[in-house]
């Protein structure tokens, strides 16, 4: 019941989820790893008998240890540290977040409460950036979903709303992109 439950979870998760990301295939590896101990197990039952239990346990610790050893967890917080890092050198600064569908502005939440003002904007609606008071600041921090191709899409959106001259790459992230726009 569980391996049907976590293959149609999956199954669901490939053709649904955004972004094909770590975190939506996390759930299905303890399942993995069941179906592969489980034959392992049962052979080490029928070659040991009652020492087969003992064996198995301290096989399942040697392989935890050993991949809990060899792997590397900082890349779920290294590439967002410095974006963070910038978004709260710069709190006194507005911020204006351009999104497609309402889901993908959750994403960025600890990006974003660090700047003085956030205003949200959806892509369909851009005209509003004219009339924002963000626009006459010297500098202001513009956020793009990835899904909008933000390299070519920033350049549109600053020169046709004229938010300023230069832009700054602050940094990419798994959901979107950050710039710094100045004067």
């Amino acid at each position: 019941i569980m391996a049907f439950a976590s293959g149609v979870y999956f199954a669901l998760v490939t053709k649904v989820a955004p972004y094909q990301t770590d975190r939506y295939i996390f759930p299905i590896y303890p399942f993995i790893m069941l179906l592969l101990f489980i034959p392992l197990f049962e052979s080490m039952v029928k070659v040991w008998r009652k020492k087969g239990l003992a064996a198995a346990a301290v096989l399942a610790v040697v392989i935890t240890v050993s991949s809990l050893a060899q792997s590397s967890w900082f890349y779920l917080y290294r590439d967002t540290q410095p974006i963070l890092n910038t978004a709260k050198s710069n709190s006194d600064l507005d911020a204006v977040y351009i999104y497609e569908e309402p889901w993908q502005v959750a994403s960025e939440y600890m990006e974003m409460m660090n700047f003085r003002t956030v205003t949200f904007v959806q892509a369909e609606n851009l005209d509003l950036l004219k009339e924002l008071p963000v626009s006459k600041n010297s500098k202001i921090y513009i956020n793009l979903p990835i899904l909008m191709k933000p390299d070519t899409f920033i350049q549109e959106i600053v020169s046709q709303y004229d938010l300023g001259s230069q832009i700054e790459t602050v940094g990419r992230h798994e959901y979107g992109s950050s710039y710094l726009v100045s004067q």
